[in-house]
């Protein structure tokens, strides 16, 4: 769809949004520009110290497991930073890590916290099928099967669900999680109205230890498996877009409920909001989490090239921002955070020989995390 750089002004505006994902892009490569000059590499090398990292291999670990936060401002680039870190990290000398993306996932809007247990077991299954591990996931399914038959009309929608499986798994007894990781998907099964989904998460929430218990049954096994097999060191969850969701659920799952998470028998990442960042960090649950912030930084006249990088590789220079095209870049402006705006707004007016007005005076000490920008 788009031509990088861009020269239509329409395109241009999208992909000088926030939200923009590089990542979704087939020359993702070419569009990334690293920050390092100007942020450092701290939040990095203490991330990799926090899950054993050193000399670029997994060293011995031990019966802790890490529980880290990540966080930092919107736009500072947290969701590919965690990424670039993730692929890094899944490597046989390390870990087999997956990267588990929320929002692609499940409708944020209708997220709850007993699904996020749910999105783990879906993905751990997914692993066990790719990878062809020898894990036994009769526990978890007697579990969940017990819990829908406790309701007759359940039991009976389940059975129906059953029924309709067009699978060889399923005319031999098709399992719950099997059923829902490769017939249903957690997506449609928690945005939809099934007395299923509804029952699921009320026996979660009421029995979450009896959960836990298998959960973690199940991670010992893929953490046993991953190993013996040669796919990595350890198993690690990277959770992407959990920082999107509802303010009230966030507390509920990670500071009220905190021992659930905790308790997981697994290292584990979760990216969450800057202000939840704070309220773990002064909060009860201090303790329970180990916490990294990408940090924001000044933009200088020494790191500025790396702002007119992240720009030139997004849109053209020349048709937005040289003389002759002035009336074209003060929209384009407006797209941008008001830091970077600011400061290209000065830069524009040098080249041209305009005044700066107001940008000229803030612009180039303005504080900006423009990973995404």
């Amino acid at each position: 769809m788009y031509q990088f750089p861009e020269t239509n002004k329409f395109r241009a505006r999208e992909v000088l949004e926030l939200d923009f994902d590089i990542r979704e892009q087939d020359r993702a490569r070419e569009l990334y520009v690293e920050l390092d000059e100007a942020r450092g590499d701290a939040y990095r090398e203490e991330l990799l110290y926090l899950l054993s990292i050193d000399e670029d291999e997994l060293k011995a670990g031990s019966d802790r497991y890490v529980k880290v936060i990540f966080s930092g401002h919107r736009g500072c680039g947290k969701s590919l930073e965690l990424y670039r870190i993730h692929q890094y990290l899944n490597n046989p000398d390390r870990y087999v890590s997956l990267f588990i993306d929320m929002e692609r996932e499940l409708e944020i809007a209708h997220f709850q916290p007993e699904d996020f247990f749910v999105t783990i077991i879906v993905w751990l299954i997914d692993l066990v099928k790719k990878q062809e591990l020898e894990v036994d996931l009769k526990p978890l399914n007697t579990l969940a099967e017990d819990w829908l038959n406790e309701d007759h009309e359940v039991r009976k929608e389940w059975k129906e669900e059953q029924g309709e499986a067009a699978s060889v798994e399923a005319k031999a007894g098709l399992g719950f999680w099997d059923w829902l990781s490769f017939n249903v998907g957690i997506k449609s099964f928690f945005t939809g109205t099934s007395k299923i989904s509804r029952t699921l998460r009320q026996q979660i929430r009421k029995e979450p230890l009896k959960l836990q218990a298998q959960l973690n049954s199940l991670i010992e096994q893929v953490r046993k498996e991953v190993v013996q097999k040669g796919k990595g060191r350890d198993l690690l969850l990277v959770f992407d877009g959990t920082e999107k969701i509802r303010y009230e659920i966030y507390k509920n799952l990670f500071v009220q409920d905190s021992f659930l998470i905790r308790e997981l028998k697994v290292n584990l990442i979760c990216a969450v909001p800057i202000n939840a960042f704070y309220d773990i960090q002064t909060g009860v649950t201090f303790d329970a989490y180990e916490r990294v912030v990408l940090p924001m930084f000044k933009i200088t006249d020494d790191n500025a090239h790396l702002f007119k990088d992240i720009i030139s590789k997004r849109v053209d220079l020349e048709a937005f921002f040289c003389s002759r095209s002035a009336r074209h870049h003060r929209p384009l402006l407006r797209r941008l955070p008001p830091a970077i705006a600011e400061d290209c707004e000065y830069r524009f007016a040098q080249s041209t020989g305009q005044r700066g007005g107001k940008a000229a005076c803030r612009g180039r000490h303005s504080l900006a995390g423009a990973g995404n920008v």
